[in-house]
């Protein structure tokens, strides 16, 4: 499905194109048309599909987050599946006042596309905000994609088919490539961008200290935002929560240093006789 396509060289949502009217999709350039009713909103189809065409793969969820953030900018400052011929990038929705990039990522996406993604955006003066969708994402084994996007401005979405679900964040402790712990979801507005101070409080979870030190800006409803406004007294929960995750128990220690002392003592046996 397919909501945007080329007039010429202005990009046009399926809402205002016409019926019967050729148009270009701005991937691939193949021809396109209009078709929908009562039942099946409208969207453009590929006359003769190109497999190696991303657009008409799209999701629907893909799509409605997509439009989502297209409605929720003011008219004029921003376009869906803009074009970047210099760095050879279709962008899912940029927000030009801003020169802020969207990337909503609902399948799977390499480690390699995600670091060369972001760095062609950065290389044209544009910053970039990844939506990862919880169908592929947000899972207790994080992706290698998933786990370097977690140092940079990155959140997650629900939103379904019929476009329900928010954009959020989450307290998490990360161990490795696997998610230990995931807090509740806290709805931001990624179009609210805001700056924060260089220096980070001293009494953070390790797992934000880290999010401090690597994020360039957050956004309002986020937890680098939350600690500016509520300070950091909230946060002692989830340090201890952290603690405890991250701190072997006793008794496991206690195992774990019985075995050591069955597996020395064994070796110095065997060590003796051997030597006999």
């Amino acid at each position: 499905m397919q909501w945007v396509a080329l007039d010429g060289t202005t990009s046009v949502l399926a809402s205002y194109a016409s019926k019967q009217k050729n148009y270009h999709c701005p991937e691939c350039r193949s021809t396109l048309r209009i078709r929908g009713g009562p039942h099946r909103q409208l969207h453009f189809y590929h006359l003769n599909a190109t497999p190696t065409c991303r657009q008409h793969k799209k999701s629907q969820e893909h799509l409605l987050l997509q439009l989502f953030l297209y409605q929720s900018i003011p008219l004029g400052e921003s376009q869906i599946e803009r074009p970047f011929s210099s760095i050879n990038r279709i962008a899912d929705v940029a927000w030009e006042a801003k020169k802020m990039i969207f990337e909503i990522q609902c399948s799977s996406i390499s480690f390699q596309e995600v670091a060369e993604r972001t760095s062609d955006y950065r290389s044209i003066g544009y910053e970039i905000i990844w939506i990862l969708h919880t169908k592929r994402f947000n899972r207790f084994r994080m992706t290698a994609a998933e786990a370097h996007l977690r140092k940079q401005p990155c959140y997650y979405s629900n939103m379904d088919k019929t476009g329900s679900g928010i954009i959020y964040d989450q307290f998490e402790i990360i161990q490795g490539a696997k998610r230990l712990y995931k807090g509740a979801a806290l709805k931001v507005d990624p179009l609210e961008i805001r700056s924060y101070p260089i220096q980070a409080p001293d009494d953070l979870p390790l797992s934000l200290r880290t999010r401090w030190e690597s994020w360039t800006f957050c956004v309002n409803g986020d937890l680098l935002d939350r600690i500016q406004r509520l300070g950091t007294s909230w946060l002692h929960p989830l340090i201890a929560i952290e603690k405890k995750i991250l701190t072997p128990s006793h008794s496991k220690a206690s195992w774990i240093s019985a075995i050591k002392t069955c597996y020395v003592t064994l070796l110095e046996k065997h060590l003796k006789q051997n030597a006999k």
